[in-house]
C-alpha cells in the first residue's frame, strides 16, 4: 500500500477505536456513523456518507437509489488491518 493509503487507513482505525471506547457496543449505527464522521473530519479527512452508487445493468446506468453507507465501506476496509495494514 502507498503511504497515503496507510495514513488514511490508520486514521479510520484510530477514529473507530476512539468512538468505540467512548460508547462501547450497542449504539445505533447512525449514531456511530455521525461520531466517526465527526472524528475523521476533525482529523482533516474528507468524509462522504450515504453515497449513492449507480448500478450498471446490461451496459446502462440504472439510478436505483442504492446507497453505500460509511459503515459498509469501513467494514470492507477492516480487512486491511489483518492483511495489508501495518500499525
Amino acid at each position: 500500500m502507498t503511504i497515503e493509503i496507510e495514513a488514511v487507513a490508520k486514521d479510520i482505525v484510530d477514529a473507530a477505536i476512539k468512538v468505540h471506547k467512548e460508547f462501547g457496543p450497542g449504539l445505533l449505527e447512525s449514531a456511530y456513523q455521525q461520531c466517526l464522521t465527526f472524528e475523521l473530519r476533525k482529523r482533516g479527512r474528507k468524509v462522504l456518507t450515504e453515497v449513492t452508487v449507480p448500478i450498471v445493468y446490461n451496459g446502462n446506468q440504472i439510478d436505483a437509489g442504492y446507497h453505500q453507507s460509511l459503515s459498509r465501506i469501513l467494514s470492507a476496509l477492516s480487512g486491511l488491518r489483518g492483511s495489508n495494514f501495518r500499525t
